[in-house]
């Protein structure tokens, strides 16, 4: 537990992209977890929506959200988004706001600093769509630079960031992804590989979205060819959902290894699924 002394402990918002199951969800959502237990005031924004399991994750463990619906919004709502975030940030007296993505920095990074945030940092999970389109890039690099930090998880995004973006240390920082505790006690479940027949498999596993970013026909193609060059039998369990999973099926049915996925769907805790 940090102490703040006679001083009132900071407020955090964890800005997220949406309240779906996501890997930068998550760890939004630990985060939130982390920063409460250690004593600050913790409160979490999703832009893209106003429900789902991460909300409920989050307000079980006494972290408030907020939701803001971008994307139903009429027209008109959305122009008044910014005038939305500047109030709410200032209503619940936001010392930090952490932004997830890009895409979120575009949209509360100057309110907030209108409704007196004094600090804000913004984290980048992925670099597609800063790649592929370049408007969005543009309004990125724009926004940045009034952020006080700017941190990325992994190499290539630092270097994508400080030659392309042009955010230079000491603002810009690598803090690769945190994994909760909980993972590093996991152990086999016997029974559940039993009740889906993996009992003498050597299988391999995805926990994530369904979605073109992850590439995942590449996964099943390396698939069938390992399992046409192993005597072991190798399997794959799937533990996720999204816009690609009936192409992916099909795909994994063209290739004749659709007997050799377990198709586990979105799973609210990964760590059930690789156990």
């Amino acid at each position: 537990m940090t102490t703040f002394g006679e001083r009132p402990p900071p407020t955090i918002v964890e800005g997220l992209y949406s309240f779906q199951i996501g890997g930068s969800e998550k760890l939004g959502a630990l985060l939130a977890r982390s920063l409460r237990e250690r004593g600050y005031r913790v409160l979490a924004l999703s832009f893209f929506d106003d429900d789902g399991p991460i909300r409920a994750e989050l307000e079980c463990a006494g972290v408030p959200c907020h939701g803001l619906s971008v994307e139903t919004r009429s027209r008109w709502r959305r122009a008044t988004l910014p005038h939305e975030v500047r109030r709410w940030c200032a209503s619940v007296r936001a010392d930090v706001l952490h932004l997830h993505h890009g895409v979120t920095a575009i949209r509360g990074v100057d309110p907030a600093r209108r409704a007196g945030v004094r600090r804000i940092v913004v984290t980048e999970h992925a670099d597609l769509q800063l790649r592929t389109e370049a408007r969005y890039r543009w309004r990125v690099r724009r926004v940045l630079p009034r952020a006080d930090a700017v941190t990325v998880i992994n190499d290539e995004l630092y270097r994508y960031f400080a030659r392309e973006l042009a955010v230079a240390p000491p603002r810009l920082h690598l803090v690769p992804n945190a994994v909760d505790d909980a993972y590093a006690s996991l152990r086999r479940d016997p029974a559940a590989r039993r009740a889906r027949g993996l009992d003498d498999a050597y299988v391999f596993a995805f926990v994530g979205r369904l979605v073109g970013a992850k590439d995942l026909p590449t996964l099943l193609q390396a698939l069938a060819m390992a399992r046409g060059r192993s005597q072991r039998d190798l399997r794959l369990v799937v533990a996720g959902d999204g816009t690609e999973r009936d192409r992916l099926r099909r795909l994994a049915h063209e290739l004749g290894i659709d007997g050799a996925i377990v198709w586990l769907g979105a799973q609210p805790d990964g760590r059930a699924a690789l156990a």
